[in-house]
């Protein structure tokens, strides 16, 4: 695999952590930290690893000589300043299985072995972790009930 493929699949490995849902709320909606504790520090654990993982990135982006990409949270992260709690847990649970998938599809592209890969497989580790905490929380969230969604709960 050439420098390059691997300096953009590194770049998408940066951008999924640098501009994730997670650190959207974390940095714009100083709220979370007020939501009941195990969610704080769900959060903050999230936005830690997840900001590990892009500095990660970066060092063996610029270790191959490479350019940082540039980029930006999605507008639609925008759309919620106003929403429940609940409603954006279950939002942070399609994210992280977005970014599972993504991830995925990245070691797949990255040479076995490679400080590369071992980074997105520690990734890939962090990615399964996060999502299985944000599935205890919205469990605790529905009194308890496994499975249960917010966003989709008859009314």
């Amino acid at each position: 695999m050439s420098i390059t493929a691997t300096t953009d699949i590194l770049n998408r490995l940066f951008m999924i952590h640098s501009w994730s849902l997670p650190v959207f709320l974390a940095e714009s909606y100083p709220t979370w930290r007020n939501r009941p504790t195990r969610a704080a520090e769900v959060l903050a654990d999230i936005v830690d690893d997840q900001r590990a993982i892009a500095a990660g990135a970066g060092r063996l982006i610029v270790d191959q000589n490479g350019v940082v990409a540039a980029s930006q949270f999605p507008a639609r992260f925008s759309s919620f300043h106003d929403l429940s709690y609940d409603f954006l847990l279950s939002q942070l649970i399609g994210y992280q299985d977005q970014t599972i998938v993504a991830i995925t599809r990245l070691v797949a592209q990255l040479p076995p072995d490679s400080p590369a890969e071992t980074l997105a497989q520690e990734a890939l580790g962090m990615a399964r972790a996060h999502r299985d905490a944000l599935g205890e929380l919205q469990g605790a969230s529905a009194g308890g009930r496994p499975g249960h969604r917010p966003d989709t709960a008859t009314q």
